[in-house]
């Protein structure tokens, strides 16, 4: 594979190939692209008509690719299992399937489907919310970021949730995009997230075990809403759709389903990354 070295010359290339070639996924903005260059975690790997794109995690490998022939399947072998997301759209076209089918010839298997979720603000007043004995909710601070990571790392599998590590906590902590929900002085839960244009996204919301079905997670979606509601269109995320209980909060807090939806399929070193339960 080699190694990415050139923001302008990747974004040269991407804007050809999306002319010419059949299929593609890729989507990444200049911002990651220029942070993944910087940390050396960005490859390139040609097949025959084929070209792949892969960004390197700790765990893992994100693939990214743009299709001409699909008679080829995925020969990459790198040293970490490889993951592919594949968004679209309810309507599940003939498209789709082509490009879902060349992924399980390829040996991909699929491990999770998700749904995105929104809101709109102007429904934001429309929400009630009853009050919690004991809880405060308030920006995030530096010195639990040990605290914030753990609560991270045993909520998700690394494999789909984008999770920050220590650097990018105390950078979302400092923007302020960090949110805390305590019980007690205890942080019961937590919610990252993150203003794209006309949008609120959540990155992440984890409410401890212990702290569940109290409504904390709709209380510190409440918080949110109400502090960005004058800033943005919408508040959106995606959910895991067999996830009842996530889903469920997330309606009571006032979000839809809507058409949009990504599956994410897995190829395993080994296999033992194939269950995604956490």
């Amino acid at each position: 594979m080699k190694l990415i070295r050139d923001c302008a010359e990747l974004e040269k290339l991407t804007g050809i190939l999306r002319k010419e070639a059949r299929y593609g996924n890729f989507v990444m903005n200049r911002e990651r692209i220029v942070s993944n260059i910087e940390r050396g975690t960005l490859y390139l790997e040609e097949e025959g008509e084929n070209l792949y794109i892969l960004e390197e995690e700790a765990a893992f490998f994100r693939l990214f690719y743009f299709l001409k022939d699909l008679s080829e399947p995925v020969r990459l072998m790198p040293d970490k299992t490889m993951v592919v997301e594949f968004p679209y759209r309810e309507n599940y076209t003939e498209r789709d399937r082509r490009q879902t089918d060349f992924l399980l010839k390829s040996g991909f298997e699929l491990a999770r489907q998700s749904s995105m979720m929104e809101l709109r603000s102007s429904d934001v007043c429309k929400i009630s919310c009853p009050k919690i004995d004991g809880l405060r909710i308030g920006n995030g601070i530096r010195k639990e970021a040990d605290e914030y990571e753990e609560m991270l790392e045993s909520s998700f599998n690394p494999l789909f949730a984008f999770l920050p590590g220590r650097k990018e906590i105390n950078a979302i902590i400092e923007e302020k995009r960090l949110f805390v929900a305590y019980r007690d002085s205890i942080p019961a839960a937590i919610m990252n997230i993150e203003l794209e244009r006309n949008v609120v996204w959540t990155n992440h919301i984890v409410v401890r075990k212990a702290y569940r079905g109290l409504g904390i997670g709709r209380a510190i979606h409440q918080y949110v809403h109400e502090l960005y509601a004058d800033r943005c269109g919408f508040f959106r995320c995606w959910v895991d759709i067999h996830n009842t209980p996530s889903v469920k909060m997330h309606e009571r807090a006032g979000y839809r389903i809507s058409s949009r939806k990504a599956d994410e399929y897995i190829h395993s070193i080994d296999g033992s990354d194939i269950n995604t339960e956490k």
